[in-house]
């Protein structure tokens, strides 16, 4: 049991780490594409300017920071996910919970967590295969320093993989403890 709890934890370390570090480049990225491009501007006015300045053409632009932020976003949305799946705090719609008698609500929970994770296992398959084609092809589109674009394909199936787990884990968990959970 223990070797699983270190699993786990290592595990929940390396999707915190991904969901940081991702959200890291997006920032680092985007503001050092907006200094280049401020830089450039300046540079274009004091071309215009003086003209023995001639230095307009040597600053970059990067432009391919803007197609790796928006795969980078789709990893933050898919690592985020899994990480308030995990803690409990993704959107849940428990209107029918309110309503039912205590007897019934955590069986309507189960219900409702195996339905959501049913549907996440069920995009995850989806997903899956078209990522799988996108990989058998080998000519997907290639994002930036020839990455393909299926390397950030992968984290949604993967993603939904995880919240499909964690989801129906929850429900299991909540119908087996709810007298613990009825007396907090």
């Amino acid at each position: 049991m223990n070797l699983i709890s270190n699993v786990r934890k290592y595990l929940r370390l390396v999707e915190s780490s991904l969901l940081v570090s991702a959200l890291f480049a997006i920032i680092l990225l985007t503001v050092m594409q907006i200094a280049m491009r401020n830089l450039k501007s300046f540079v274009i006015y004091l071309n215009a300017e003086y003209e023995a300045i001639n230095i307009a053409f040597q600053i970059p632009v990067f432009s391919w920071t803007e197609a790796l932020n928006q795969h980078l976003v789709l990893v933050i949305a898919f690592l985020g996910a899994m990480v308030a799946g995990r803690k409990g705090e993704h959107i849940a719609f428990d209107v029918f919970q309110h309503y039912m008698p205590s007897k019934f609500k955590y069986h309507i929970a189960l219900v409702g967590a195996l339905l959501s994770g049913g549907i996440c296992f069920y995009l995850a398959y989806l997903c899956g295969m078209i990522t799988y084609e996108n990989i058998v092809e080998g000519g997907s589109l290639i994002v930036f320093a020839s990455v393909p674009q299926w390397v950030f394909e992968v984290f949604i199936p993967l993603g939904f993989v995880i919240m499909g787990y964690r989801l129906i884990k929850v429900g299991f968990y909540s119908l087996i403890n709810r007298h613990q959970l009825d007396q907090n």
